[in-house]
Order: structure tokens, then C-alpha cells, then sequence
């Protein structure tokens, strides 16, 4: 399942298959990356970087 649901949220995340939502791609990828998918830690983890769909949070950005 976390690898099904980091693929939905790299969908909402480029915009390839859906519609570009990176808030909707952080509820997707955090999902994933809290079942140990290590791709979507990273994905969550950009986001919260560079503060795409939610708020810019590099303690946040360095945990994940």
C-alpha cells in the first residue's frame, strides 16, 4: 500500500496523471513515508524544504 500511495502523490506532486495539488502530495507522501517508504520520506521531505503545500519547515525537512 505505501508504495501505491507515494506513486499518487508523485502524480499530485509533478502534475503527471492529476492535477498539480502539493498539499494533496504531502498527505499522500507522509501517509507512505509513515509506513517506512523511503522514497516518500524524501518527497515529504523536499516539500517541507522548500515550503510546496505546506508550511517551509527545515527541522521538519532534516527529520524526514
Amino acid at each position: 500500500m505505501p508504495v501505491a500511495q507515494y506513486n499518487l502523490a508523485l502524480s499530485y506532486d509533478t502534475g503527471i496523471g492529476a492535477a498539480r495539488n502539493q498539499t494533496v502530495a504531502a498527505k499522500w507522501y507522509r501517509s507512505a513515508a509513515k509506513q517506512g517508504d523511503v522514497d516518500a520520506m524524501l518527497g515529504l521531505a523536499a516539500l517541507y524544504r522548500h515550503g510546496l503545500g505546506i508550511d517551509r519547515d527545515r527541522e521538519s525537512a532534516m527529520a524526514w
